[in-house]
C-alpha cells in the first residue's frame, strides 16, 4: 500500500520569517548602537570643546574639553538649554552673542567668529575666557534640522600673543614716525 501525510507548514514558515526579521532588526539596532558609541568616543577624544544640542536647543552631548571650559559635566548639562550652559558675550560690548538656535533654521550658516570680534565664554563659576568657535546646524537625510553643533577652544594665549604683537607694531610705528 501507499499512504500520504500532509501538514500545513504556513505557521512554521511565518514563524521562521518573523524570527529572521527580528534577528535582522536586532543586528541593525546593535550596529547603530555600536556606531553611536564609536561616534561618542571620537567626539570625546577631540582636543576642542564639542557641544551638541537637539532641534530645540537642549544639550544632548558635550565632550570633556567642553565640560572643562563651560564648567559643567555631561550628566549635569544634558537636557538644559544651550544658552544656559554655553554663555557667550562680546568682549567689548559685554552683550550676549547670538547662538545658532536663535535663528530660523533656513538662515543658519557655519559661523566662524573672527578674532576682531572676540567672544568671551562665561563658565559655570563665572570664569571668563576668550574663545574661537565654529557653529553649525545638523540636518538629517531629508534636510530637517535635528540639532546644533558648537566646536570651540580657549583662545586666551593666542589672543595675548596677537595683542602683544599689535602693541609692538604700534610702538615701532610711533618710533619710526619720530
Amino acid at each position: 500500500g501507499f499512504s500520504k501525510i500532509t501538514r500545513d507548514m504556513s505557521a512554521r514558515k511565518q514563524a521562521d520569517e518573523n524570527a529572521c526579521r527580528l534577528w535582522e532588526a536586532n543586528v541593525s539596532r546593535r550596529l547603530a548602537t555600536e556606531e553611536l558609541e564609536r561616534l561618542k568616543i571620537i567626539l570625546a577624544s577631540i582636543g576642542y570643546g564639542v557641544i551638541c544640542s537637539d532641534a530645540q536647543g537642549r544639550i544632548n552631548f558635550l565632550n570633556p574639553v567642553a565640560g572643562g571650559l563651560v564648567g559643567w559635566d555631561l550628566n549635569e548639562a544634558v537636557g538644559k538649554p544651550l544658552n544656559h550652559i554655553f554663555r557667550i558675550i562680546d568682549e567689548k560690548s559685554r552683550l550676549p552673542v547670538d547662538n545658532l538656535i536663535q535663528y530660523e533654521p533656513q538662515q543658519i550658516k557655519i559661523v566662524d567668529l573672527e578674532k576682531k570680534n572676540t567672544v568671551v565664554l562665561i563658565s559655570k563659576d563665572e570664569t571668563e575666557r576668550p574663545i574661537q568657535r565654529v557653529a553649525s546646524v545638523i540636518r538629517d537625510e531629508q534636510g530637517e534640522v535635528f540639532g546644533y553643533l558648537q566646536i570651540f577652544c580657549d583662545a586666551t594665549e593666542e589672543l595675548r600673543v596677537e595683542r602683544q604683537r599689535d602693541t609692538r607694531s604700534a610702538v615701532t610705528q610711533v618710533f619710526a614716525e619720530t
